[in-house]
């Protein structure tokens, strides 16, 4: 029941947001979605009060240092021009690409070392499916609201 209760929680939260967003023109409430993450991962996987006052320091710097690689990672693919690009050129960027997916994948396996002197590995799991099921039910809720507003 509560996990139900926190999804429609979730859900009236971002519905909110995303409206207000629409609306008024502004950007997505980030800070809001930062709360509602971290109620959802909270519970998914079942944090004590002590766990929770070491985990989320280590969390959050892994996700303000994935989220800088996943942008400059955006960045190198989205100037893509194949028309104008020699091999040469191809070669340096493909190699720029994979070395930023490269620390992506270096930067979790540090956040979950580091997790293991804090958290139980099984909780570590639980961790990895609640930031997929998260991603999933915000995204499946933006795009139902799209579609709402289109109609």
């Amino acid at each position: 029941m509560k996990k139900l209760l926190l999804f429609f929680f979730l859900i009236h939260v971002v519905s909110l947001s995303y409206s207000q967003q629409k609306n008024n023109n502004q950007k997505i409430d980030y800070k809001q979605i930062y709360a509602l993450r971290k109620s959802y991962i909270t519970e998914k996987i079942a944090l004590t009060p002590e766990q929770s006052k070491k985990f989320w320091p280590v969390y959050n710097k892994y996700r303000t240092e994935t989220s800088k690689l996943n942008k400059e990672r955006n960045l190198l693919q989205k100037g893509i021009k194949f028309k104008d690009l020699s091999e040469e050129q191809a070669d340096v960027l493909l190699n720029q690409i994979l070395d930023k997916e490269l620390k992506l994948v270096e930067a979790r396996m540090d956040l979950s070392k580091n997790l293991k002197t804090i958290i139980r590995p099984k909780q570590i799991l639980r961790l990895k499916m609640a930031e997929i099921n998260f991603k999933k039910k915000l995204l499946e809720h933006i795009n139902k609201k799209k579609k709402k507003q289109q109609n």
